[in-house]
């Protein structure tokens, strides 16, 4: 999608590019000559004033980053002149796909820091129960998960059953309580 462009003078919008009319719901007739806070989601209007006022500041360049509509957005703003007036010129680039890239390339990462992690730990670890345990504090450790564990199945058919052998849990308590409940149920 192409930027978001928009032209601020004293306060009201001398320009507005078709990208900011189609993702607004307005038209350009509508948008020019008013006020950013009647054509815009607030939160996007307040940013827009405060950026133009910064600029007007004299800031030269100035960012910020919004989330808006279910979006992500990168503001930027410049000032300019518009017909001998001073003016300011924003810019909002969507960025919610690359933010999604990124949030999706950190999970990755720790996912593999996490079989990085498992492998050094299966290569030092000399007793089964501390090499799963280290796995459970790795997962929530750096993998961020909120709670890890592993366990054997004991016996076959109706009759088999969960032995935990190792857990770890962001919240201490966690562990204790599924223990107590896993001695209610402890049938698959």
């Amino acid at each position: 999608m192409p930027d978001i462009t928009l032209l601020v003078s004293s306060g009201l919008i001398a320009y507005a590019n078709q990208a900011c009319c189609s993702v607004f719901g307005i038209t350009e007739a509508e948008a020019i000559g008013s006020s950013p806070e009647l054509c815009f989601p607030s939160e996007f209007a307040s940013a827009v004033l405060k950026l133009a006022r910064e600029a007007q500041g004299g800031e030269s360049d100035i960012q910020a980053e919004l989330d808006c509509v279910q979006r992500t957005y990168r503001l930027r703003a410049r000032n300019v002149d518009h017909d001998g007036r001073p003016a300011t010129l924003l810019a909002a680039t969507d960025i919610t796909e690359y933010r999604q890239a990124i949030t999706d390339f950190e999970k990755l990462n720790r996912s593999l820091r996490v079989l990085s992690e498992t492998d050094n730990a299966l290569i030092h670890q000399r007793q089964e129960e501390s090499l799963l345990r280290s796995t459970c504090v790795s997962l929530v450790k750096t993998g961020r998960h909120l709670f890890a564990w592993a366990g054997y199945v004991t016996g076959a058919g109706p009759e088999a059953a969960v032995m935990p052998v190792a857990a770890f849990a962001v919240r201490r308590n966690t562990v204790s309580k599924l223990a107590a409940e896993r001695s209610s149920k402890s049938r698959l």
